[in-house]
């Protein structure tokens, strides 16, 4: 007898305690359809991809027939340059980007900064006004353009 009546209470205990994690369970939040969005937040697109080497040098010439500028790349990146690929460039005190192609590149290292870079003439598409001879550039040397490259966004 004292064992159905044991028995008995703790069928009503472990329903009671079912009936109450049933009811603590349906209080929490649903976790969303799709728990990954939540975490991720990259997507993949696709897009144009231009690469390119960067310099610095200055201006050499202003005329309005040939106004050049020279930079300096490093030997790292010198095999990538070549004739007549398209650069964009900065002056820095004007605050203006210009378009410019690559005329000539030196065939011999300079070494006085330390580093080994080469001397790489660029014939710029205009000479910008209030520009002058010795105003710092920043360049960029188109290498290459792709199209539709895919690539890991980060949408935060």
């Amino acid at each position: 007898m004292k064992s159905n009546k044991l028995r008995n209470r703790i069928v009503v205990v472990a329903l009671v305690l079912i009936g109450l994690s049933a009811l603590v369970a349906g209080a929490l939040p649903k976790p969303p359809a799709d728990l990954a969005s939540q975490y991720l937040t990259e997507t993949v697109e696709a897009r144009d991809l231009t690469v390119s080497v960067s310099a610095n040098g200055q201006i050499t010439s202003i005329n309005d027939d040939n106004p050049k500028a020279v930079v300096l790349v490093s030997e790292y990146d010198i095999a990538k340059v070549h004739d007549d690929q398209t650069a964009k460039v900065t002056i820095g005190a004007l605050e203006k980007t210009i378009s410019a192609k690559v005329n000539s590149i030196s065939d011999k290292a300079d070494s006085s900064t330390g580093v080994k870079t080469y001397v790489v003439t660029l014939e710029l598409s205009q000479s910008p006004e209030y520009s002058r001879v010795g105003m710092s550039v920043s360049a960029d040397v188109i290498t290459s353009k792709k199209k539709n490259v895919l690539v890991v966004c980060n949408n935060i």
